[in-house]
This record gives C-alpha cells, structure tokens and sequence, in this order.
C-alpha cells in the first residue's frame, strides 16, 4: 500500500500549522475569565437524555451516518461512529483510527462499516476495512505521534465503493462557516450509543466557537466518536470527539466537543477523498 504511505506523508505537512498544545490545554477564547479544568472526558448528557431515535435509517442523512465494530491489535473491541463523503471514504474522529491507550496498538485490526445501522438490519451491507488490505486509514501526523485534540480526525478508504443508495453527507466548506456564522447555529449530532444500533438525533445550539473545535452543550453518550455534527442544511461542520470539563472560577462546567471543520479539517479530508477516487 505504497500509495497509503505516501499520502500519509504529505498529509502529515498539512498537519504541521500550529504548534503542539497538551490534550488538556482547552482555554475558552471568547470569555477570558474561563480555562481549562481538566484533560478531555467521555461525552456526557445535560439533564435528561431528550435525544430521538431515528424512525428511518435508510434516508439521508442517517443513511450515510455509519455504525462502526472496532477490533483492536490486543484483540479487545470498541465501538464508534463516522459517516460517509464520498464514494468509498469516511470519516470518524482520530481516536476511532489510532488509539494506543490499554495496549490497543494504535491502529486497529479492523473496523466494520455498517450505513444505516438499525437494530440488527443492514440495509446497505456492511463493510470490513483491514488497513493495508483493502483500505488506508488516514490520521494527521499531529495526532498519532502527539495526541493534539486539535487534529483528533481521520479518514477511512476502501478500495471499494459504499452502496449508492446510502448517498453522502456534503462537507461544509470553511469559508461559508466562519466564528460568526457559527455563534449560537442550531446543530444536530447524528450517532450511535455503545452497544446500540438505533441512529439518534441530538440537537442544540454551539455556545462556543474555537479555532480548532465547536462546544456545546448537546447530550451525547460514548460510542458517539466520529459522529457527523451537521446544521439545518446537513452540511458537516465539526466531527464529535470528547467531553470537555472547564472552569469558569468558581465552578466546573462540562461541554461536549466537536473538531470543528476550519481550513486545516477541510483541506485534510477532502485531499484524502481525492487521493483515494477510485476512478
């Protein structure tokens, strides 16, 4: 897989615009009277879990939105989310593809693809991507070699299409989802609980807008990783990752946290859905 190894390459020196920053360094840059308390949590509910259960998988967007069975190198199993965008690409968050926490060897052995999931069906199939077999992984060269949150993203490519009728989730293209723009946008986390099978729909509004991630207060539980956080237009801007605890002075305040879509993200994943095209 000559040409996974070079891509990784040069998708590394798009990686290379910012300078490293510890996983637990999230300051708010919007009220300089919040910083950060603690290093990136297990995404977390506010309250009551309002979240909805999608009654049709097999219609966009829930039909590009991906349930996905991780086997790790040690043999242990995890579980996640991403989506489709593209033809034979997807995208998940950075940990789904490179994690070496509790032995797990950094890239797993293989993760399953399953568009659509509901319950036990599958209405497009199911996918099994083995790295170096038949597909490439793709992280930035920041987060396998530094765990920075900033670049917890990545790209999974097969060397076969996804069934068309799953369709795809259009990215949001930086330029048209500046701070501004996004301040107070309602958005939508589309994605699947650990040990579900049912699409949920999570909905609230960004209350905070950061250069390399979006926080917001959108209940969510583990196994949402990698899940697509789209607007009203279901255009893609930000890709769920962590729960993050701040401190605003007097008190710890938890936010869960999407790795916002900004020039870097973009640029990344669409090079990727370049590079890999099948035709």
């Amino acid at each position: 897989m000559r040409r996974c190894r070079l891509f990784l390459l040069a998708a590394g020196l798009l990686a290379l615009l910012a300078a490293p920053v510890r996983a637990a360094c999230l300051p708010l840059l919007s009220d300089g009277q919040m910083s950060s308390l603690s290093a990136s949590e297990d995404p977390t509910l506010f309250g009551l879990d309002d979240r909805q259960e999608a009654a049709d998988s097999t219609r966009l967007p829930y039909s590009a939105v991906c349930k996905l069975l991780i086997t790790y190198q040690n043999g242990t199993h995890g579980e996640g989310t991403g989506f489709i965008y593209g033809e034979n690409v997807l995208a998940t968050a950075g940990h789904v593809l490179y994690d070496e926490s509790g032995e797990r060897g950094g890239t797993p052995l293989k993760i399953e693809i399953i568009p659509g999931a509901k319950e036990e069906q599958r209405p497009f199939g199911s996918y099994l991507a083995v790295p170096g077999e038949n597909s490439c992984f793709y992280t930035p060269e920041r987060w396998r070699t530094r765990r920075d949150w900033r670049y917890d993203y990545g790209v999974i490519a097969l060397q076969t299409a996804f069934s068309p009728e799953a369709g795809m989730l259009d990215l949001g293209h930086y330029e048209d989802y500046s701070e501004e723009a996004l301040k107070n946008t309602k958005l939508s986390i589309l994605g699947y609980d650990a040990g579900s099978f049912s699409p949920l729909l999570a909905q609230g509004n960004v209350q905070q807008v950061r250069p390399f991630d979006l926080l917001y207060q959108i209940g969510i539980l583990p196994g949402q990783s990698g899940a697509p956080v789209v607007d009203a237009d279901n255009q893609v801007v930000a890709i769920q990752n962590y729960g993050v605890s701040l401190n605003d002075g007097e008190r710890a305040l938890r936010w869960n946290s999407g790795a916002r879509l900004n020039k870097t993200a973009y640029r990344f994943l669409s090079s990727c859905r370049s590079q890999s095209a099948l035709s």
